[in-house]
């Protein structure tokens, strides 16, 4: 006769509930691995988006050009990255002022109900959006320092398009090195 333990429907609630330092402890451990993941994936965004950026702005320019524009976008994508946090945490209090009025929208219960992950969503977004704006506005500043013409170079007028699509490109590449190195453990 087969043991009645191991083909028993409640074999699962017989297992050792967590204590409530495992459970604090695993919460951690995710947002640790969240921090990590939002860190990396803004990091990808601002390397394509100065890459981007500098592409478009100082495409017919000499060596001289390309260098000045690389660090005027280097110095605007990451101002860009600052100010987009502070914006993202403006509007996550712009969020709780609104709730405070009563009104009850789809975002508002999100925060209410996980504020922590609301505030690291609105910051994570903004702060892509600004390493995009800040990489293309410097960018431009740095082809003037090299006193050059900005309106000569045929595509100083997209520099605002590559370094979104620069930025796209390096989230792509980012996720698929994430993607294949999660596989790659896996498998191992």
């Amino acid at each position: 006769m087969e043991d009645s333990s191991d083909s028993s429907p409640f074999a699962a609630f017989a297992m050792p509930k967590r204590s409530a330092v495992e459970e604090f402890q695993e919460r951690q451990r995710r947002a640790a691995r969240t921090r990590r993941w939002m860190i990396g994936c803004v990091l990808a965004g601002l390397v394509g988006s100065i890459g981007g950026a500098t592409v478009c702005a100082a495409f017919d320019g000499n060596l001289e050009v390309v260098l000045t524009s690389l660090i005027g976008a280097l110095i605007g994508g990451s101002g860009g990255v600052v100010i987009g946090l502070i914006v993202g945490a403006m509007c996550f209090s712009a969020m709780f002022v609104t709730n405070l009025r009563g009104k009850s929208t789809i975002e508002t219960q999100l925060a209410r109900r996980d504020p922590m992950a609301a505030m690291r969503g609105l910051m994570f977004s903004w702060s892509l959006i600004g390493a995009a704006l800040g990489a293309s506005a410097g960018a431009r500043e740095g082809v003037e320092w090299a006193g050059a013409n900005l309106l000569q170079q045929s595509l100083a007028r997209w520099t605002v398009l590559g370094s979104i699509l620069g930025g796209g490109f390096g989230l792509a590449v980012w996720y698929f090195a994430l993607r294949s190195t999660a596989r790659t453990t896996a498998a191992g």
